[in-house]
């Protein structure tokens, strides 16, 4: 595929991680300044925005077949309907769940990395970017849970915002 082709299939989707940037930002920024709010009140939200971007990921395969998106999106999803279900249990889990997701989402991201560097793809450092966001917030949860004395709501708002605002860079990096 030639360099123009890639540009124009990655500006056709990119409206998709725009929309996933804004739900992911206000997601956070609401759980950011709402601290206050328990746990499982939080995994519910966390839960629906998961839900939500998990449809939005494969909804851009119909312009751009990608198996990352698509892995994503199925993720997103199911580990929506996961957080979803724990809303109502048990909240000792949650932490760890969201640990794991974020894992999940910086490994897929640096696989998505890989993709475009191949394809040379214009936006592969912010790709890059997000995925070393994820995969280190994933360490910090799993390997330092002393760490989740402080309010935790903040520090998953906080990754949240940032995997939003990164989102949207994507999104205004791959329209030049």
């Amino acid at each position: 595929m030639s360099l123009s082709g890639m540009r124009g299939r990655l500006e056709e989707n990119s409206i998709f991680i725009l929309l996933i940037g804004v739900i992911m930002a206000s997601l956070g920024g609401y759980i950011w300044f709402n601290s206050e709010e328990s746990l499982k009140t939080v995994a519910l939200y966390l839960g629906v925005a998961l839900i939500a971007t998990g449809i939005c990921y494969p909804l851009s395969l119909f312009r751009n077949w990608s198996s990352w998106s698509l892995t994503q999106g199925m993720a997103d999803f199911f580990i929506g309907i996961i957080f979803i279900i724990y809303s109502s249990k048990n909240s000792e889990e949650i932490p760890l769940m969201f640990a794991f997701w974020t894992l999940f989402v910086g490994l897929n991201r640096m696989v998505a990395t890989f993709h475009l560097l191949r394809n040379d793809g214009p936006h592969w450092f912010w790709t890059l970017l997000s995925g070393l966001l994820g995969i280190c917030s994933a360490f910090v949860l799993i390997f330092f849970p002393g760490l989740w004395a402080l309010p935790l709501q903040m520090y998953m708002g906080a990754y949240l915002v940032c995997y939003g605002l990164v989102s949207a860079v994507e999104y205004f990096a791959s329209r030049q």
